[in-house]
């Protein structure tokens, strides 16, 4: 056998095990998860908002304090959404060499809200919810109003 086919073969294998990964990776979903950030799971026909609270593995007092409220807002007033899936909750660790690419797609300028939606499956508009570092010390009710109103108003252009 001539060294060319035997190159050949190799080539058409190669090929071969690229395309049953791909083809396996695009079945279980996997490619579209990594598209969406991981919520494509969560995708309802109309559309989803997203909030994800980025941090990183050390976490300060505030850090820990401006997710747990941000998690509290969205329970206390969208509890339905929450349940139906079209609002997702996240926390990410940004640290985490998985998720550290969201730092940069971002610019997070520090641990940070962000607010994102989704339609069809596709990422429309997202935005950084900066004022949560303002009120956290000065006042958390403010805070939680603050991400509400963030969340509804995303929530409303998507319907």
């Amino acid at each position: 056998m001539s060294v060319q086919l035997k190159q050949n073969r190799r080539n058409a294998w190669t090929l071969l095990v690229v395309f049953l990964f791909l083809s396996a990776c695009m079945a279980s979903g996997w490619v579209k998860e990594r598209l969406t950030g991981g919520m494509a799971s969560a995708m309802p026909e109309k559309g989803m908002v997203a909030a994800t609270y980025f941090h990183g593995t050390i976490r300060c007092q505030a850090c820990l304090e401006i997710e747990k409220l941000s998690k509290a807002a969205l329970e206390r007033q969208f509890s339905s959404e929450l349940a139906s899936g079209a609002l997702v909750w996240k926390s990410i660790d940004y640290d985490q060499p998985q998720n550290n690419h969201y730092f940069k797609h971002y610019q997070l300028p520090h641990p940070s809200l962000v607010i994102s939606r989704f339609q069809n499956g596709q990422k429309k508009e997202w935005k950084i919810l900066g004022k949560t570092w303002d009120l956290v010390d000065k006042d958390p009710d403010a805070l939680m109003s603050y991400v509400q109103e963030e969340v509804l108003a995303l929530l409303a252009r998507g319907e």
